[in-house]
């Protein structure tokens, strides 16, 4: 099959622009393990590059990362993830950036009427003719949407609540803290196995009374339902509640929560990747949904997603996506989602804007919580459909690792 001509390689001020469309990356991915020379900047990691050629949105039209070169090697990239949008019903492919690096001798500001590399990756992926939405990213990603306000278009701010429960684990805390310093490294082994140990005997036994001093009022709704983990969510058999009507907005069906669960991103364990710059190692980086069931007759009521990340023995839980029914309110989901939270050994949950009403409603909870307005942007292609409508825009889920204040 021939590469379609948006995805055709560019050539520019010395620097050459690939369109790998996302059912390749797979292929790519080998192809960068098989080349450390040509690949010294590893564009993804094979776990990714496998993952995200499943991704149910993508085609072979569809691009997944853009590539820079420079003298044969690889100098830059931006990993792209289609996802759909939505606007007035009508749903399109749009594109959403998710890794972005430049290697450091190419970042320096180029000669008069030339181009940085990220501009011109930005570029090549702007000409393939989809849209853009940029969640999450760091502060050099920031800097460029900043200063190019010609391609990328501040959106209204996303509210995060991020709720820190480390001060109710101060033994595990002091342990997790000391297994952090550099200076200790070769005392690692008992430093993990304190903070093990402080985990088992400490905040094991501590759950139940966490969770009757975090939960939040509910009439006791949450008492009737109960969680069941699940590898494939499924269409709820009950009308769901009523929800603010959004026209302009990003949603995540079922098919794509079961790709992410089924094919994790991210690979775990101690070993970094000595060519691949954009993520860290981790012990635990995993996908959960949980179906919500009504206790007395077992039909599911709603559902929740979350991401579970464990760096240095310190875990976050991201609650990503929710659905209820009418009858099952949006505490009694926190208070579930709470407990999950817990039975984990969670640190640190970030959650979406739209319980921040619920959290208010609990002193203590409401203390250990910061409040974050993360800007996002979008960067429209000729004649885009949501052009004049991005102040409209609005996310059904709370995403993105790097939020840009």
């Amino acid at each position: 099959m021939s590469t379609p001509e948006s995805l055709q390689p560019t050539v520019n001020n010395s620097i050459s622009i690939e369109i790998i469309p996302a059912i390749e990356l797979a292929r790519f991915g080998a192809e960068v393990v098989a080349d450390p020379i040509r690949y010294a900047v590893a564009p993804i990691d094979i776990q990714r590059a496998v993952a995200h050629s499943k991704n149910p949105v993508a085609d072979h039209q569809t691009p997944g990362m853009v590539v820079a070169y420079a003298e044969g090697r690889c100098i830059g990239y931006i990993g792209m993830l289609p996802i759909m949008g939505e606007i007035d019903g009508r749903r399109l492919k749009v594109l959403a950036p998710t890794t972005q690096f430049v290697a450091p001798e190419y970042r320096k500001k180029p000669a008069p009427g030339c181009k940085t590399v990220a501009d011109q990756m930005y570029e090549a992926s702007l000409k393939t003719g989809y849209d853009q939405l940029i969640t999450g990213f760091n502060e050099a990603g920031g800097r460029i949407y900043q200063r190019r306000p010609d391609w990328f278009t501040l959106l209204p701010s996303l509210l995060l609540i991020r709720i820190r429960l480390t001060p109710l684990q101060p033994i595990s805390s002091a342990a997790r803290r000391v297994h952090s310093l550099n200076a200790l490294k070769a005392v690692n082994p008992l430093t993990k196995g304190l903070y093990r140990s402080t985990q088992l005997l400490v905040d094991q036994p501590a759950i139940p009374i966490t969770y009757s001093l975090l939960k939040v009022p509910d009439d006791g709704n949450s008492r009737n339902y109960r969680t069941e983990q699940t590898d494939c969510l499924k269409p709820l058999e009950l009308p769901l509640a009523n929800e603010p009507q959004r026209t302009v907005h990003f949603p995540r069906d079922f098919s794509v929560i079961n790709w992410m669960i089924s094919n994790p991103w991210h690979p775990t364990g101690n070993e970094k990747n000595p060519y691949y710059h954009f993520l860290s190692p981790r012990e635990r980086f995993e996908y959960q949904a949980y179906h919500i069931l009504e206790r007395a007759s077992g039909k599911r009521a709603g559902f929740l997603v979350a991401l579970f990340s464990t760096e240095k023995g310190y875990t976050t839980m991201r609650l990503l996506d929710i659905g209820r029914s009418e009858n099952l309110s949006r505490a009694s989901v926190f208070n579930l989602a709470l407990r999950i939270a817990l039975s984990n050994n969670t640190n640190l949950i970030e959650c979406s804007g739209d319980f921040s009403v619920d959290i208010s409603r609990r002193p203590l909870l409401a203390k250990l919580s910061q409040r974050i307005e993360r800007g996002y942007y979008m960067a429209l292609a000729a004649n885009s459909p949501f052009t004049n409508r991005t102040s409209e825009v609005s996310l059904d889920y709370c995403d993105g690792e790097r939020p840009y204040n």
